[in-house]
Formats: structure tokens, C-alpha cells, sequence
């Protein structure tokens, strides 16, 4: 067996040669890009309706503005894209100051840990009475569902400045709770890109690395028309299998690919088509849909979670886990001797969207 030669695979990976032998001088495929603006595609309509609703709300006529959206359909890059575009316009649009709060450790960092009358953000508040604000929060769902009477704190101090991006199904809750009051919002809905701006958004990645055409030989056409197709519009999940892909040739040291390289890689994988799931979630028994929202809803959870949140046995938890993971809607992992079960990533979006969708279906229709 060949010996490891790790002083070779550091340097490989961190002086970015492992991606200039397939025509990168990076990986392309990174969550969170810097250049937020040049890789943007398609919400142009979605942003001229925030533009709308922040001259609303800088006019005094509008509260609040939220973004929603599933799971992985681009909130964050929206929020992103939009705060750095209108922090070079703060003139033009009227507004003194911006400032983006970026989940949950930057709003404790921003906000909670000195308290929100003692934060910077709040002092500079108090100081410019007659100014206008604007506070971008990213994931101000996973905030408010830890810290709801922050939220609502600051949702009085800094009425008619706040924009969050929120999981539709997660505003639709708050919305619903008597016992917070979340004040007037405008909602931007974020749907799924249309396959020709998955395709863009593909290109635009390899075009911003890109050192040479070799990166051609990996990615043909043909690799970038199905990675569009199986992403089913969800950015986050076209980006997921695009660098699983990218880990695959760079694994495989394969000089180039073809359509027989490429079907080892989805089986590989375990690619799953919208269609296929739909019909798999279509023939479960509405507890295992319950089972399968709950395990979305709280990440991952154990046969007891599941045995006591549904007045069952364990073994009846047991039994209902495992026809989910026969299925391929779950995984699994063991943590102190306990086995826990997860929707993998790339699902949490599809599975979640359906499950909703199937809840307006009168009991007698057939869904497809």
C-alpha cells in the first residue's frame, strides 16, 4: 500500500495546485462567495420589490420588510447582495446608515453580550435622531425562534428599519404566535431559479476561476445541463452537488469525463429527482409525514424524541424510522451510544416544499 504523503496533500490543496490541474486557480463552489454582486442571477424582480418596499419604509409607510424563502433557495445571497449594493447608493436612497448582522453569533456579538441599549449599533441609533437606518439581519428566524423578546426589542427601537430573511414556514409560525407580536411586514417571496439561471449560476463560478479551457474536459455541457437539472432550482443544492462533483474528479484523477463517468458519480451520490421523492413522500401514512416534518423541524432526533413528541412505543418510533430511512428520506449517525436521525441536506429543501404543498390538497385529490 502506497505510504500518505501529507506534506504533499497540504500543500496541494492550500496553494490551490489541486484545482489548476483541471484549468481553477480556486474552488468555484464555495457556500458563501465573496463576490456577492458579479455571481448574482435572476431576482432582478425581487429586488425591484425590495427597492420599492425600502422607499416605502424610509418614507415612514412601511415597518418592516422580510425575505422569505425555503430552505436553500438564496436568502442569504439575496440579503448579501442587496446590502452591498445599497451601502454604495446611501445617498441616492436616502438612508445615513447600514449595518448587516449576520446570523446568530453576529447578533449576539452586535447585540446581546453588552446588551442591546449598550450596543454600538444603538448608541449610533440614539445619537442621530432624524436619521434614517436600515439593519440587514441574516437568519432572523433561527434569531427570534432563540431570542424572541430581543427581537421584539429591537423591532421597537428601530421600527421601520429592519429587513430579515425568514424560512416561509417558520414566518407562517411566528406570524401565528399570540403570545409575540410581530409588527407590519412587507414579504418578498423567494421561489426557484428557473434551469436557465442554474445554468448561469454554474458558469459564472468556473468563469470567475477559470484559467485556461481544460476546465472543459470536466465540465462539458452536458455535466452542467444535469447538475441544473437535478439542483431542481434550489441554488443551495445545485452548488452541493457541484462541489460533490468537484471532489469527485478531483479524487479520481480522471483525465477528463464522459457520460459513463458522470453516471457512476450520481450513483455515487445517490442523486434523487423531485419526481421520485414526491411519490415516495405520496406513499407514506400522514404520522410518517408528521415524523419527517418534526425531524426537519428540529434537525435530527432520536427514536425516544420521536416516541415521546408522538404518544408511541419505541418500537413503534422504531418502526416508523426505519420505513423513512428504507425510503432514503433519512440518515443516521451514533452520538454517546445513540443513534439520531437526520434529513440529509441536499432533501431538507424539496421534502419540506412538498410537504407543504400537500397540506392544501383537499383529502380526495391525488396529488402528483
Amino acid at each position: 500500500m502506497e505510504k500518505i504523503n501529507f506534506e504533499k496533500n497540504i500543500e496541494e490543496i492550500f496553494s490551490g495546485d489541486i484545482y489548476r490541474r483541471i484549468g481553477l486557480k480556486d474552488d468555484p463552489f464555495v457556500i458563501d462567495p465573496k463576490d456577492k454582486i458579479n455571481l448574482f442571477v435572476d431576482r432582478t424582480d425581487s429586488f425591484n420589490k425590495l427597492l420599492r418596499a425600502i422607499r416605502n419604509m424610509v418614507e415612514g409607510f412601511q415597518p418592516h420588510i422580510a425575505i422569505l424563502g425555503s430552505h436553500g433557495i438564496g436568502k442569504t445571497h439575496f440579503i448579501k447582495f442587496s446590502y452591498e449594493i445599497l451601502k454604495g447608493y446611501k445617498e441616492k436612497i436616502g438612508i445615513d446608515f447600514l449595518f448587516y448582522i449576520k446570523g446568530k453569533k453576529d447578533f449576539l456579538d452586535k447585540f446581546v453580550h453588552q446588551g442591546i441599549d449598550n450596543s454600538q449599533i444603538t448608541k449610533i441609533f440614539n445619537n442621530n435622531k432624524g436619521k434614517k437606518f436600515i439593519l440587514f439581519f441574516d437568519d432572523l428566524d433561527i434569531i427570534f425562534k432563540r431570542y424572541p423578546k430581543e427581537i421584539i426589542n429591537l423591532f421597537d427601537i428601530f421600527s421601520g428599519s429592519i429587513i430579515g430573511t425568514w424560512d416561509t414556514h417558520a414566518w407562517g409560525l411566528t406570524k401565528a404566535n399570540i403570545d409575540y407580536k410581530i409588527p407590519k411586514t412587507e414579504a418578498i417571496y423567494l421561489d426557484r431559479l428557473p434551469n436557465d439561471f442554474c445554468l448561469e449560476l454554474l458558469r459564472k463560478r468556473l468563469e470567475a476561476v477559470k484559467i485556461n479551457n481544460s476546465i472543459t474536459q470536466f465540465f462539458p455541457k452536458f455535466v452542467i445541463e444535469k447538475l441544473s437539472v437535478v439542483s431542481e432550482g434550489n441554488p443551495y443544492k445545485l452548488i452541493t452537488y457541484a462541489k460533490r462533483y468537484l471532489d469527485f474528479i478531483l479524487d479520481s484523477n480522471l483525465p477528463k469525463i464522459d457520460e459513463k463517468s458522470f453516471s457512476l458519480f450520481c450513483e455515487t451520490i445517490n442523486i434523487q429527482f423531485l419526481d421520485d421523492i414526491k411519490k415516495r413522500i405520496n406513499k407514506l401514512q400522514d404520522k410518517q409525514k408528521e415524523i419527517l416534518k418534526f425531524i426537519i423541524d428540529k434537525v435530527e432526533v432520536s427514536a425516544q424524541e420521536i416516541s415521546f413528541h408522538f404518544n408511541m412505543t419505541r418500537v413503534g418510533a422504531m418502526k416508523n424510522l426505519k420505513i423513512l430511512r428504507d425510503e432514503k428520506f433519512l440518515e443516521s449517525k451514533t452520538k454517546n451510544r445513540t443513534d439520531f436521525y437526520y434529513v440529509p441536506t441536499e432533501m431538507v429543501f424539496d421534502i419540506s416544499d412538498y410537504l407543504e404543498k400537500i397540506k392544501e390538497f383537499p383529502k380526495n385529490v391525488k396529488n402528483s
